[in-house]
């Protein structure tokens, strides 16, 4: 799990370029501050933010827009980081459906089974997407200057505190982990 390259194409390898900025990728014209200061980070938020806010999105392969790849080097050095955030999403994803049973087994027992892994790394994937295009949205869809990038980061920080530290989503991830041991 984690252990290659990961590969964006289309819209979401063009918003990733704009939410952190793309060494491998040099655009012709100055890229504006970004939120991020790689793509790995903007990864990890958007596959909390995508979970969070329900938002998956399918691959969309646009020939027209350079892929956007994430070196195993970096992918590498948040593995830990990118294997919590999956555990958690599969052990909270469909909680109204499946047994805590099932969710356990997809966040803990399918790590060495591509098979059985495959549907849990799917969703984790549309949850990524997902969150990328919610991240370019709000923070930089309609602006058209770094003032203004700078409130929409203002404005985006203070809602996510105050809808999600304010209510119990908090104890309840607490909660799955202290079943589930972590």
């Amino acid at each position: 799990m984690f252990d290659s390259d990961i590969l964006f194409y289309g819209k979401h390898a063009d918003y990733l370029r704009q939410l952190a900025p793309s060494k491998q990728y040099k655009e012709k014209t100055e890229q504006r501050r970004t939120f991020f200061n790689s793509n790995i980070e903007a990864v990890l938020a958007a596959a909390a933010i995508g979970f969070i806010k329900g938002k998956k999105s399918q691959i969309e392969r646009d020939t027209r827009i350079a892929d956007n790849r994430i070196f195993y080097e970096a992918v590498s050095r948040h593995k830990e980081e990118l294997e919590l955030i999956y555990r958690l999403i599969m052990l909270l994803d469909d909680k109204g459906n499946l047994p805590a049973n099932t969710r356990i087994d997809k966040a803990f027992r399918y790590d060495a089974n591509d098979e059985l892994r495959k549907p849990g790394d799917e969703v984790f994937w549309a949850y990524v997407r997902g969150g990328i295009e919610y991240l370019y949205d709000v923070l930089y869809k309609e602006s058209e200057n770094t003032q203004e990038d700078i409130q929409k980061a203002v404005e985006f920080v203070e809602s996510f505190r105050v809808t999600y530290l304010e209510d119990g989503m908090i104890n309840e991830i607490y909660g799955m982990c202290n079943k589930t041991g972590i």
